[in-house]
């Protein structure tokens, strides 16, 4: 059910930082891309973990960019933007499963026809590195349904999408996405500029 004070505050928070972009984190790097980086979860691009060592790589890689980014521009409890795709309704999905204290942000009507509606969820605060270890498992691995998420915190400043082989990150401004991108270019895409 939608708590519409809870999303009428998330909602102007996420326009007065992001404006008219849409909190989809396949979309970002189209709504946000003077301030979007593509960074890569492990060596040479390779998308998925097999062994230990390239599991606590990925994991580290991700934790990496997300502490830098909630300590240079947030600083508050982190949360989880999660979509999904339920055939139902809003109560059902990957979402629930993963993250079961999250509560419904957002209704998304197909953009084209034959789509499907989405829903937005929100998992607030989203605590504890186990979580977002967990959580980071799931989607590297493309396990259960796990869809597209955004992770931030509490003062929307920043973000960070992962996906299976890497994650997306904005930072607030152009000059910060550069500086980011420069301190990890080692993780970017073969592409020279790394975007």
């Amino acid at each position: 059910m939608l708590d519409l004070s809870r999303s009428d505050a998330l909602s102007d928070l996420w326009e007065r930082r992001w404006g008219e972009a849409r909190p989809i984190r396949y979309l970002l790097k189209h709504d946000l891309r003077d301030r979007w980086v593509r960074f890569h979860s492990l060596p040479d691009s390779k998308q998925y973990a097999e062994t230990g060592a390239e599991w606590q790589e990925l994991i580290r890689r991700h934790c990496c960019i997300i502490d830098e980014l909630r300590d240079e521009f947030g600083g508050g409890h982190l949360m989880v933007l999660a979509q999904d795709y339920p055939r139902r309704d809003a109560a059902h999905g990957w979402t629930k499963r993963a993250l079961p204290e999250s509560w419904l942000w957002k209704t998304l009507e197909p953009e084209d026809e034959g789509d499907d509606r989405s829903f937005i969820r929100v998992s607030r605060p989203f605590a504890g590195s186990g979580n977002l270890t967990a959580l980071i498992r799931l989607i590297a691995n493309d396990e259960g349904g796990a869809g597209s998420c955004i992770v931030t915190d509490e003062s929307l400043g920043w973000l960070y999408g992962p996906y299976p082989g890497g994650g997306d990150a904005i930072a607030p401004t152009k000059p910060a996405r550069d500086a980011l991108r420069n301190r990890h270019a080692e993780w970017l895409s073969a592409r020279a500029d790394g975007l």
